[in-house]
């Protein structure tokens, strides 16, 4: 298995207080797919695409920051609640090795080609609520400075 092991220490920014943890939700992100790291306007671009993707579920879509806890690496991405199945296979289609799944504040790695599960723990106790204005144009330029 090509795993990524820096996937497990992931924590996430964002300044939404209304994420409720007794929901079931998949954080997808366009940046760096197969874990290739591209340049700021490449990636921009993927995500881009991908939050217009994402809006034909006309379902609430919730800005977020995947990063390091040194906050050295980032990657802006997008929480919404649709299926696993539908998370699987955005991850896919947008070339990215896994995607993050959140049922009932319990976190894991999904790998989306051999569909491996990883449990990491509680998404409450790695997600922040930051007092910082993430807007769209943040995330889908993908700022590394977040101080």
């Amino acid at each position: 298995m090509d795993e990524n092991e820096n996937y497990r220490d992931v924590k996430f920014l964002t300044n939404s207080s209304s994420i409720s943890l007794n929901s079931n939700f998949a954080i997808i992100t366009a940046y760096n797919p197969m874990d290739e790291l591209l340049n700021h306007e490449i990636n921009k671009a993927k995500n881009k695409e991908l939050y217009k993707y994402l809006q034909k579920f006309r379902k609430k879509i919730i800005l977020i920051i995947g990063c390091s806890h040194d906050l050295i690496h980032q990657e802006p991405g997008f929480l919404i609640d649709i299926t696993l199945e539908d998370a699987l296979r955005i991850g896919k289609e947008f070339q990215q090795r896994a995607i993050f799944w959140i049922e009932k504040n319990e976190l894991e790695i999904i790998y989306c080609v051999k569909r491996q599960r990883i449990k990491i723990g509680k998404f409450s106790s790695r997600i922040e609520i930051t007092g910082l204005q993430l807007q769209s144009s943040y995330l889908l330029q993908g700022h590394k400075d977040y101080h």
